[in-house]
Formats: C-alpha cells, structure tokens, sequence
C-alpha cells in the first residue's frame, strides 16, 4: 500500500544529495578523496540537522538522506544510512532506489564490520594485485530472488561486473 504524500520534498536535502553523487561522477580513480570526504562529513551533519528538525518528510527525502550517508566513514552512519533508507521504502514502497539503498546499506555495513555481506553490492579494491573485486558474500543469507526484489542483480551479475570493473 503506497501512503497518501501530503508534503512535498525539501530542496535542502535534495541538494545535499545532488553535491554528494556530483562529487562521485568522475569515477574512483579520477576523485580527491581528502576534499570530498571533508564535503561528505559537511553533508551529513547539515543531513543530521534536518533530521533532527524533523525536516524530513517524503521517501525522496529519507532516501537523499541515507545516500549521503550511505557514504559516511564509519559503521554508525553507514547504519544511519540503512535506518533512514528502510524507512524510505517503507514510506513508499514503490521506491525502488530505496529498495536499493537499504540492502546496499546493510552489505555495507557488514563489510564495515568485516563480516560476509548478504545481497552482493559492495566492491574492494585488492591491494596487491590491483583489481576489483566483489567483497565476501554469505551466499546463504538471501536468494537472487530476494535480491531481485530489493532491485539488486544476481550475484551472476554482480561477479560479471566485477570483471568489467577490471577491463575483462
């Protein structure tokens, strides 16, 4: 069941979400990671004090949220991020960017805890060879159906992209 919406979606928030992605869109290897982390931790306390003025309202607004979060450099706003994205595909659970969100918040958060992820989204970098390579998954956690019903791929797909990410 999809709730009436009766407010409309703050500009504040969508603008901390659009800075956030648009300091992403250059790729990984192209990024100046010290500035955009010093932007990221700008954007999540501006993200924190909306919250707390209860200026979220829409799924829109709890998704922007949980993005800019999703991106935080420790477990507490990585599980922020998950709170805040679950509460968006709750709100609307046509929201499939949150639905999303909330089961690439909880790989992430578990790959923060260094524990097996459960839905497949979360990549690293390996060290000494170089490449890219999907973080460890309990592959028993969910099916690919479940997975397909938060909107991620297969874990087939998520094992291609990985070689695509490595020019394979």
């Amino acid at each position: 069941m999809r709730l009436p919406v009766y407010a409309a979606d703050s500009a504040k928030i969508k603008q901390l979400y659009d800075e956030d992605q648009s300091d992403r869109a250059a790729g990984p290897g192209k990024i100046n990671w010290a500035s955009v982390n010093r932007r990221d931790l700008e954007r999540q306390q501006a993200v924190l004090e909306i919250l707390k003025g209860g200026g979220l309202s829409t799924s829109n607004d709890y998704y922007h949220g949980a993005m800019v979060f999703q991106h935080a450099s420790t477990a507490e706003g990585i599980s922020l991020a998950h709170s805040l994205a679950v509460l968006a595909s709750r709100i609307d659970p046509e929201n499939s960017k949150a639905q999303w969100l909330a089961a690439a918040s909880w790989d992430r958060l578990l790959m923060r805890k260094q524990r097996p992820q459960w839905y497949g989204t979360q990549f690293t970098k390996n060290s000494e060879t170089g490449k890219w390579e999907l973080y460890q998954i309990d592959e028993g956690a969910v099916t690919d159906d479940e997975r397909e019903k938060s909107g991620v791929p297969s874990l087939a797909v998520a094992r291609d992209r990985a070689k695509r990410l490595n020019g394979e």
